[in-house]
């Protein structure tokens, strides 16, 4: 039986195959069958989604359980509505954007955490009440960034000969 991914027309036979993407991309998506299907969250923090801009990632964004959180030493004493009245947390992390106000063009907005779950405007910057999240998206934008520039796809002639 066909995977998923060959059914879509995406791959076939390991990339080999002209007709389908090559070897050397790698599929950087989840399947949404499963949101589609019940409550169940696609993009953890092995799968965040990418904020993208000219190319360059901006930002990530994941969900976390509520009951993760406040498991942890450091945040089972937070009585917050969003973690009280949430069965998810969705966080947003920039490390380094220009600001999107126009009076502030010159600006740039610098390790910001939002909690889109409470703050969809992006308004609050949560870095310094949700530290260990702020270090953990930061890594992971670093780690992504890297894997960007260390694989970079569309540029491997053997598929081309």
């Amino acid at each position: 039986m066909p995977t998923l991914v060959e059914m879509c027309n995406i791959t076939g036979n390991n990339g080999k195959d002209k007709k389908y993407l090559p070897f050397d991309r790698e599929i950087d998506g989840v399947s949404m069958v499963n949101l589609l299907k019940n409550d169940t969250v696609i993009h953890t923090e092995e799968n965040p989604i990418l904020h993208m801009k000219r190319e360059k990632l901006k930002a990530i964004q994941y969900t976390v359980p509520t009951a993760e959180i406040l498991k942890t030493e450091e945040y089972k004493d937070y009585n917050y509505p969003v973690l009280k009245n949430n069965k998810y947390v969705t966080f947003k992390y920039f490390q380094n954007i220009q600001n999107d106000n126009i009076a502030f063009f010159d600006k740039f907005r610098k390790n910001w955490l939002h909690i889109l779950t409470d703050d969809a405007g992006e308004n609050l910057n949560r870095a310094n009440m949700y530290p260990t999240y702020t270090e953990e998206m930061s890594a992971k934008m670093d780690e992504i960034t890297k894997d960007f520039k260390e694989n970079r796809r569309g540029i491997n002639e053997e598929y081309y000969k």
